[in-house]
């Protein structure tokens, strides 16, 4: 597991804390800047539907770069990461890349980014808890900022995969393709 990351991406691993000047307007005026909400809508709604949306993306394309990298490994063809967790793809892709021959030149970089990666699925489930604990009394700044995070490591990850692990970029364009495919069926697990 890559413990070292560099000077720039240690500063976004930095906890993420609410300023102490931070206050309901700004708070108001953060939440309408990025959502553009209308007086009646209710902010922490919108908030955690749109970090819900980003951190599934986030998980897809984590679930997709585990699978092409799976063929580096014992595992069968079937194999489909998208059963584990966030935390257990990342894991699994530290593993992998760390042993895969086929990831020597490009190792450390998509090491740092999957380090990155870990922190910020740490972070959802500490922000998460805080708020849930204060049943939803808290600011909007943290889940904004987690948001933000999640944007930043996920477009980090694709990149890294994208330009480091040839092959990476047309196997991820079949398998969004397949899952929209797959996901025109209905079922219960859609509601």
């Amino acid at each position: 597991m890559i413990t070292t990351v560099s000077q720039l991406d240690q500063s976004m691993m930095k906890p993420i804390t609410v300023p102490s000047e931070w206050n309901p307007v700004l708070d108001r005026e953060l939440a309408e800047s990025i959502w553009e909400l209308k007086p009646s809508q209710a902010q922490a709604e919108l908030a955690f539907m749109d970090l819900n949306q980003i951190r599934s993306s986030f998980a897809r394309l984590l679930a997709t770069a585990a699978k092409f990298c799976s063929r580096w490994t014992d595992l069968p063809p079937y194999f489909e990461p998208a059963v584990q967790s966030i935390a257990e793809n990342i894991e699994f892709l530290n593993t992998v890349i760390a042993q895969a021959k086929q990831c020597e030149p490009l190792r450390q970089r998509v090491l740092e980014t999957l380090a990155i990666c870990r922190w910020v699925e740490a972070e959802r489930r500490r922000i998460v808890s805080n708020f849930v604990s204060e049943r939803g009394k808290g600011w909007q700044y943290p889940i904004t900022c987690l948001r933000d995070r999640f944007l930043a490591a996920g477009n980090d990850l694709q990149e890294a995969l994208d330009v480091e692990i040839e092959g990476f970029t047309a196997f991820r364009k079949t398998e969004m393709k397949r899952r929209r495919e797959a996901e025109t069926e209905v079922g219960w697990y859609e509601i």
